[in-house]
């Protein structure tokens, strides 16, 4: 099994990534299950999701990485032992911070994946409002990421662009740096590296 954690602040291309992660998946008829946290009591993203034919568990009413612990170790449980997926996606709220998730799996999980992966996505077009309102947020899912992806390349400027590339590299040189647009599909060789 493997196991993939996509963070990003809201409106960062998480869910969209997502989909085509399990169209990608789907093609190669290997099987995943979804986890989705929101904050909130109702879940938006996972009724999209489960419109395509996703396996979906939904973990409501409190941020996976400290109020919705429990939550969501039942949630990883039960996905594993009922429906023993390939991969496991789990798209945390916009708000969670990616060391804590990580601390998590490194006590109850990791050694149940062939491979575990962190990418973050940041939003090139809100960098500047990213750094300002959330930067504790941002950063840490880009330190822990093995992958980043940067978003919205199509819309945001250029300056912008570079702005979010350099933080990147400035947070985590080692991390795979790539300039994304999410309103088109991304290239099955790219979705294979990612997962």
């Amino acid at each position: 099994m493997r196991t993939v954690i996509v963070t990003g602040f809201l409106g960062s291309g998480k869910t969209t990534l997502l989909q085509q992660m399990m169209r990608h998946l789907t093609s190669r008829q290997q099987t995943f299950a979804v986890i989705i946290n929101e904050v909130g009591d109702v879940g938006i993203d996972n009724q999209m999701l489960k419109q395509v034919g996703a396996n979906v568990w939904e973990v409501l009413g409190g941020c996976i990485c400290c109020t919705a612990v429990t939550g969501f170790e039942s949630a990883m449980d039960d996905a594993v032992s009922s429906y023993h997926p390939d991969y496991i996606l789990i798209e945390p709220s916009g708000i969670a911070r990616p060391e804590d998730i990580n601390a998590i799996f490194d006590k109850r999980t990791k050694e149940q994946s062939d491979t575990f992966k962190n990418i973050a996505l940041v939003d090139s077009d809100r960098i500047d409002l990213l750094k300002k309102a959330v930067y504790p947020l941002l950063s840490s899912g880009i330190e822990v990421s093995e992958t980043v992806l940067i978003t919205k390349t199509d819309v945001a400027s250029a300056d912008n662009l570079k702005e979010a590339e350099e933080l990147v590299k400035e947070l985590n040189p080692k991390a795979d740096l790539i300039n994304v647009t999410l309103t088109t599909d991304l290239e099955d060789s790219l979705l294979e590296d990612l997962l």
